[in-house]
């Protein structure tokens, strides 16, 4: 039941998929089955969350087996297990835990579940990319990558970032052309994610074909993610187009959806780029105050690179007011 539900997910027929799933957890919580069986479900359903971004069922289902562990006397697939808590951790803006955990367990998992090697250096490449070193993060997207792993979208936001946004385009394309599993689960999301670059890109029609794309593909009910990162694309494609303001008012709505889910490493982007439209808008005040919170939200957060950029480009700005004063 677990491999038909990642399967039918990886084939769009995502309610069937996450029925079957569910199916399967039921029967290692309800009845007598093995540990191992138990661990292989357990991660078999993280992983589905994980790809498709839906946080809120991965919390349920984890709870649920964390009551479940309780009374079980095997620990089963401890170094996968330690790979999803790391995931989560970072979710919720723990970065400097989460990568202690990522860099203790990767080699426990070359020798227990090497298939999932790839999936950590990819993880392992967003915290370090989160945390501003993003050379470090571009050596373990490499190594992803080596051993099999597509790391979009996290490549290509570190593509972005250094100004390559038509190679993201050109990475998360292929990424979404990806026959693989991990692909085919992050559909949605990759689609998202490209219609963001490509218009960031200045290809804004690439933008709308590849949001037309992620709205009429088969991939069940919009997970959080999901829905923060059409927000994002809609407000890039906007800019893209001429339309600053409604670009501002989609990155606000989308502030506050990310504020009522606590996911900071959502909110510090939004209120950087908020910032950079503010400002380009002529409210410079305005834009200081999405700085200020941006280097908040990154230093609670252990970002400490990212948080000296804000307090840098806060100095910078304030300098240049007063000059002109």
């Amino acid at each position: 039941m677990i491999y038909l539900g990642h399967i039918c997910v990886a084939r769009g027929e995502v309610r069937r998929g996450l029925a079957l799933l569910d199916e399967a957890a039921a029967a290692v919580l309800g009845g007598d089955v093995a540990p191992w069986f138990a661990g292989l479900v357990y991660c078999g359903l993280v992983y589905i969350c994980q790809n498709r971004g839906d946080w809120e069922r991965a919390a349920h289902w984890t709870e649920c087996f964390s009551r479940w562990s309780d009374r079980a006397t095997t620990t089963t697939f401890p170094a996968v297990c330690r790979l999803h808590r790391a995931e989560a951790l970072a979710l919720r803006g723990e970065l400097v835990t989460a990568e202690r955990e990522l860099v203790e367990v990767r080699d426990e998992l070359v020798r227990s579940a090497p298939w999932a090697v790839g999936d950590a250096e990819r993880l392992y490449g967003e915290v370090l990319r989160v945390r501003g070193d993003l050379d470090a993060a571009e050596q373990a997207y490499r190594r992803a990558r080596v051993v099999g792993w597509d790391p979009c979208p996290g490549w290509a936001e570190l593509l972005i970032e250094r100004g390559n946004a038509k190679e993201a385009v050109q990475a998360l394309e292929r990424a979404v052309d990806d026959p693989s599993w991990p692909c085919r689960q992050r559909r949605r999301l990759l689609l998202a994610a490209l219609a963001r670059a490509a218009a960031i890109a200045g290809d804004a029609p690439r933008a709308r074909e590849a949001l037309a794309k992620a709205d009429t593909i088969e991939d069940g009910d919009l997970t959080s993610a999901q829905q923060g990162a059409l927000q994002r694309a809609h407000a890039e494609l906007a800019v893209a187009e001429g339309r600053p303001d409604e670009a501002i008012r989609t990155l606000r709505a989308a502030l506050r959806f990310w504020s009522e889910h606590d996911a900071p490493l959502e909110i510090a982007p939004l209120h950087e780029r908020l910032a950079e439209l503010l400002r380009a808008s002529g409210d410079s005040v305005s834009a200081a105050l999405e700085v200020d919170a941006a280097e908040a939200v990154w230093r609670k957060a252990g970002a400490v690179m990212r948080a000296e950029a804000c307090a840098s480009r806060a100095t910078t700005a304030t300098r240049s007011r007063r000059s002109r004063r």
